[in-house]
């Protein structure tokens, strides 16, 4: 494990996975010993920077992104047992990116554009334990705008850094961090700082970075 990236602990922290990013193998590894560890391949594409998102739903199913030759990204459902993965979401188009969170038994996606520049963006949400096909989905939010994303999920609600504005001419967005209730798809606008650019979980708090100092979004600070 410690020649991977990108850990992450899955069901009730039974399981942890991370990124080889020399073999271009997901490993899932179990902490008991008594269980044996799995892998799974991915493409990769042209993008050698992508790391796979991925979230185990049970010990013998996956879900996880990855990108083909072309450069479309895809999230796909991989079993272990009968080795065979299938393609359960993909990307409207080329150079759009894929971030993947979870709200119970419902996988949201966020398709977002790599550049200021590109297409749209869409976030939509699959339930996990029902039968799952390619582009099976609703949809909470879409925007002609260039999202950043940057996409996590916390209670019922999904937080990402919206566009509220670009300004071709001299190449710069007003973003701002916002929040869509997975319940009834309602848009609400958090911060008032004109650049947000990132979220991060910390504790249990969801905070945004901007000039040095971190503004809570989600949460309580019980510090004194």
């Amino acid at each position: 494990m410690g020649s991977g990236v990108s850990p992450k602990l899955h069901l009730d922290d039974s399981w942890v996975s991370y990124y080889d990013k020399r073999k271009l193998t997901l490993n899932f590894v179990a902490f008991n010993e008594n269980i044996k560890s799995k892998e799974v391949k991915i493409k990769v594409g042209p993008n050698k920077y992508f790391t796979p998102q991925t979230y185990m739903i049970t010990p013998n199913d996956i879900v996880y992104t990855d990108v083909n030759e072309s450069g479309v990204y895809g999230v796909f459902l991989y079993s272990f047992i009968e080795q065979k993965f299938r393609l359960i979401y993909k990307a409207k188009r080329p150079g759009n990116k894929l971030n993947l969170c979870r709200i119970k038994d419902k996988l949201v996606i966020g398709e977002f554009p790599l550049l200021q520049s590109g297409s749209g963006s869409t976030i939509v949400s699959l339930d996990l334990f029902k039968s799952l096909k390619i582009n099976n989905y609703k949809t909470h939010y879409s925007s002609t705008l260039p999202d950043i994303g940057n996409m996590l999920c916390k209670d019922d609600s999904i937080y990402f850094i919206k566009s509220l504005k670009i300004n071709n001419k001299i190449n710069s967005s007003t973003t701002e961090v916002a929040s869509i209730n997975i319940k009834n798809s309602e848009l609400k606008i958090l911060s008032d700082i004109q650049f947000a650019t990132h979220l991060i979980e910390i504790n249990n708090i969801v905070v945004t970075p901007f000039r040095g100092k971190y503004y809570i979004v989600k949460g309580v600070n019980n510090l004194k």
